[in-house]
Parts: C-alpha cells; sequence; structure tokens
C-alpha cells in the first residue's frame, strides 16, 4: 500500500457502474453457497450446538464479549451471528448468504480504494483507472483462494476482518488527504480508528494492518492476542521448534503467491509435517523463492516504489498466520489466510493493468486499451470459472473431506473428519477404519491431537462392543490430555459397568469438571454417588435433576 503523494483534482469521478458490476460479477460466482448445508469442521462447536450466541439479549451480549470460543476473541462476528439467527434461526442457507454480502461488499470496496490509490499516484486516463481498479476488484476477489471464507459459515472472521480493514484504509487515507491540505481532519482520523478497533473485534489478525494509525494497532492488537491465548494455549517450542516456525512461515509466504498464481491443487485441509527440516529442498525452495522477490522489489525500489510497499505488506499482513506463532490443529496453510494479506498483491496488479492499458493508448505499448480490458475480463471469468468449480467442494460435508484427501491421501485429520461422518451415518466399521488410518499417520508430535483421535476410536470400538479395546484407548488419550471430556466420561462408563464405581467416579468427577453442562455426564455422576453413598461438590454445577 503507498500514501498518496499527490491529489489528481482533474481526474474523472469513480465509475458508480463499475463498482455495482464488482458486486454483481462475484455474487454469481459464489451464489451457490447459498444452497449449502453446515459441514462438519467447527460448524458444529460453532454455531450448530452452540446456544449462547442465538439472539441479541444481555446474556447472549454478556457471552459474546467475554468468551473466546475455540480460542478466538470476536465479539464482532457473534454480533452478526446473533443477528443471522435472532432473524432467520441457525439457518445454513441465511448464514451463507451473509458472508455472501459481506465478500461483495469488500470487493466493491476494494474497487474504491484501487482506484482511490491509482489516482493519486499518477495522472491515468479515466479508462485506464477503470480497468486498473476493476482488475484489482476482480481478480482479487473471483480468485479461488476466496471460496474457502465464503462458502465455510466459521470462516466468517475473515469476511468481516477484512470489511474494516478496507473501510480503515479508506477512511485513514481520507484524514491523511485532510491534514495534508492544511484542513482540520479530526472526525476522520477518529473514524479510522474506530474502524479499526472493530476490525480487530472481528478477528485480530488486522493488527498487522500497515500504514493505518501504528499505535492504536500496537496497543489494542496485542489485548487481541492476550484474550485469545487464555483460551487456547499456543503450540510450544518442543512441539514447533523455532527453527521450524521460520522455515514453515518462508514457506507459507511463497505457497500464497504461488497458489495466486496457479490455482491448482487447492484443499479445505493443508496439514503440518513434522519434523519440519528447514533444509528440505521444499522449505529451501520456498526461502530462495520469498528472498528472489525481496529482492527483485528492493531492487526497483526507485523506478517502482509501488513494488516493494506492495510485496512488504502482503509479508506483514501474512505475518500472524504465517505460521510463527502455531497454535491448535497443525496447519501449515490455509486458503483463508489469504483473504486479507493478498490484497496488496491485488492492488500491484490492478497498478500493472491500469499502467498497460495507460500506455497503450499513445503507442507506448503494442496494445489497445481495449485489449487490454478484454484481457483481465478473460482473466476474470476464467478465475470465476475455477472458483465455482471449488465451491463445489464445500456442498456438503463429504466432498471436502474427500477433497482434502485428494489433494493430500495421507492427512490424518481428513481421515479423522470422514470418520466422524461415518459415525453419523451408522457407517460404524468404515469409521473405525478410517480412525485408525488417521492416527496411523498422525504420529506422536501433537498430543492433545493424538488423545482426541484415540478417544474417538475408542468410542466406535466401545459401540461395537470391543470394550477392552477402547479402554485402552481412553487411557491412552487420558495419558497423553488429562481434559479430553470424552475420554473421561466413556472410561467412567466402562468402569462402572463392571463394577469398579471408585475408579469409575474418579474418572466421571473429572468429565463433570470439563463439561458441567453435558446431561450424560451429570447423569453418570449421580448414579455413582448413589451407589457409593456420596455428595461430591461438583454435582452443584450440575442441572436440577428433574427425572423425579
Amino acid at each position: 500500500m503507498v500514501i498518496p503523494s499527490q491529489d489528481n483534482a482533474s481526474a474523472p469521478r469513480v465509475d458508480r457502474w463499475a463498482v455495482c458490476l464488482v458486486a454483481a460479477a462475484t455474487a454469481a460466482t459464489f451464489l451457490a453457497v447459498v444452497t449449502h448445508p453446515f459441514v462438519s469442521w467447527d460448524d458444529g462447536d460453532y454455531l450448530v450446538r452452540n446456544p449462547h450466541f442465538r439472539g441479541l439479549g444481555w446474556a447472549n451480549l454478556r457471552w459474546m464479549f467475554t468468551t473466546a470460543h475455540l480460542g478466538h476473541y470476536v465479539p464482532v462476528t457473534w454480533l452478526t451471528f446473533g443477528l443471522d439467527a435472532w432473524l432467520w434461526g441457525v439457518n445454513p442457507h441465511a448464514f451463507h448468504a451473509m458472508s455472501l454480502v459481506l465478500h461483495c461488499a469488500n470487493a466493491a470496496l476494494l474497487y474504491l480504494l484501487a482506484w482511490r490509490l491509482l489516482d493519486s499516484a499518477a495522472a491515468w486516463s479515466g479508462g485506464a483507472l477503470r480497468t486498473g481498479a476493476a482488475a484489482a476488484a476482480l481478480l482479487w476477489a473471483l480468485h479461488p483462494l476466496r471460496v474457502e471464507p465464503v462458502a465455510w459459515a466459521t470462516a466468517r472472521p475473515d469476511l468481516l476482518a477484512g470489511l474494516f480493514a478496507l473501510l480503515t484504509v479508506l477512511t485513514y487515507l481520507r484524514a491523511w488527504r485532510l491534514g495534508r491540505d492544511g484542513r482540520l481532519g479530526h472526525g476522520w482520523w477518529l473514524a479510522a480508528a474506530v474502524l479499526f478497533l472493530v476490525a480487530l473485534l472481528a478477528k485480530s489478525v488486522v493488527v498487522t494492518l500497515p500504514f493505518v494509525l501504528l499505535v492504536l494497532a500496537a496497543g489494542a492488537g496485542a489485548l487481541m492476542l492476550v484474550i485469545g491465548a487464555r483460551q487456547e494455549q499456543a503450540t510450544s517450542l518442543e512441539l514447533v521448534t523455532g527453527a521450524e516456525r521460520v522455515a514453515i512461515a518462508l514457506r507459507a509466504a511463497a505457497f500464497y503467491v504461488w497458489k495466486t498464481v496457479l490455482p491448482r491443487g487447492l484443499s479445505p485441509f493443508y496439514e503440518l509435517r513434522l519434523p519440519a527440516d528447514p533444509w528440505s529442498p521444499p522449505f529451501v525452495a520456498a526461502a530462495t523463492l520469498v528472498a528472489g522477490f525481496s529482492a527483485l522489489a528492493l531492487a526497483a525500489r526507485r523506478r517502482c516504489p509501488a513494488a516493494l510497499a506492495g510485496w512488504i505488506s502482503y509479508l506483514i499482513l501474512l505475518l500472524p498466520v504465517s505460521g510463527l506463532f502455531q497454535k491448535g490443529v497443525p496447519i501449515a496453510a490455509a486458503d483463508r489466510y489469504a483473504y486479507l494479506a493478498t490484497i496488496p498483491l491485488g492492488l500491484l496488479a490492478g497498478a500493472g493493468v491500469a499502467w498497460c492499458a495507460d500506455a497503450a493508448k499513445p503507442g507506448v505499448l503494442p496494445l489497445r486499451p481495449r485489449r487490454v480490458a478484454v484481457a483481465v475480463a478473460a482473466m476474470a471469468i476464467a478465475l470465476a470459472a475455477l472458483s465455482m468449480t471449488q465451491v463445489r467442494t464445500w456442498r456438503d460435508s463429504e466432498s471436502l473431506w474427500h477433497r482434502a484427501l485428494a489433494v493430500d491421501p495421507d492427512s490424518a485429520f481428513a481421515h479423522y473428519h470422514l470418520a466422524g461422518l461415518f459415525v453419523t451415518a451408522g457407517r460404524t466399521p468404515e469409521a473405525q477404519a478410517e480412525y485408525e488410518r488417521g492416527l496411523a499417520r498422525l504420529g506422536h508430535r501433537f498430543p492433545r491431537a493424538e488423545a482426541m483421535f484415540r478417544a474417538r476410536l475408542g468410542s466406535v470400538l466401545q459401540a461395537q462392543g470391543e470394550v477392552g479395546l477402547a479402554e485402552q484407548h481412553y487411557r491412552q488419550a487420558i495419558r497423553l490430555y488429562p481434559r479430553n471430556l470424552r475420554a473421561q466420561h466413556n472410561l467412567a462408563v466402562i468402569l462402572s459397568e463392571r463394577g469398579d464405581d471408585a475408579e469409575a467416579l474418579a474418572h466421571a468427577l473429572e468429565a463433570l469438571r470439563l463439561g458441567p453442562d453435558f446431561p450424560e455426564v451429570c447423569a453418570n455422576v449421580r448414579m455413582l454417588t448413589g451407589r457409593l453413598g456420596t455428595r461430591p461438590a461438583e454435582l452443584d454445577s450440575c442441572p436440577t435433576d428433574t427425572s423425579r
């Protein structure tokens, strides 16, 4: 992003019809997502089985602004989810429709931002401005990398962070221009600060938003990261070393550039393989690519300062999701992480198109301006076609995880999620086979994930009557991660069924501490305490028993 260096008072006004065309093309490309159901990847825990966000009452609002559900503090996102639930109920079609509206709004805002920056940077012709701004917006908005945040209901934080980040930059540019001209722009500065804070409350990834009230970003952004870390511990350096994190981050920086240029082999889940050898060919190639781009941008800084600014902006925006700060499920990359970070690349593409269109007019290039516009339209149509194909990946959960396995057959987590679908469908033997495949591929670098896999496999084995094997997996899961609710509760059930009530109660009480809202956990504790004639204090956290 480049701060405008001059005003161009004689330049034409923004073409409102072009803004509408960009939004309409975006809507048409992603329209099919409105027909999709929720998928079996966090949508259940985030939305379907979560009663706390459903409405805009005081209890709902208090929960939204005090929770970091699933490790993220995103109260603005919860407000939009609450509004959807209040208007339509927990209807997947309404939730997807809101995501589509947000993405269309972002496409329109990016057109306005590209126009503003191009108009301020040089005296382009009206046609070059329109073509360049349209190219920036369309090549970014219609790209297949945008499918995941639009088609996945749980990814709405990325859409909202993008919306308020774009509004922040547009407002900031307005305030900067007024201040440079000697006019008071305090209201615009305040508006930019407020919008940036709202963006942070949508998703803290915008903490690195460049050139936007840097002091506020450092202060408020640190708060968001601290609140999120309180709910989900960062992955220890013992699990992912510092050298591995640097290698992963460099690979991510190269990965999103490569997928932007050649959007093939996109997947809903790019699993992180550990150990990650920084000197292996893939990581060395990625580091070489990043170093090469950096050197080219630096060498061209005098003739094309926008290239260096755009490249640095891309790297800074990518930093929070680059892999340096690992937590939760081990992933190497995610399409949604490119949503905000690749905006500078789209702006650079738009600037290049504007230059070609403007240079073609006086004959500097052997092209006609109309041919430049046709080329942009052709690229936009090609990207839209690829995105429509990618949208079909998200039409249901089974398609989603089969796609992940098609891209990476050794993905442990894709096998795990596919097994969950088989459990729901009553296909228990197939579920067992998928859990076993996933566990075999996971390895032992992530104890919490291994515990999750073993607890799920134990449930399937227990349902098929293989109680001994199930117990072994539960005990291993508890040894790896004692806070696994499923393992604690199911082991308590097995122990109580064979009469080992004392040990069963110990595990049942631990399950109750982890999940006091689960009726089956409370019921198991009540049964065991009734047998043993005790009344532990933990029972007070259970709802009143009205079954008698």
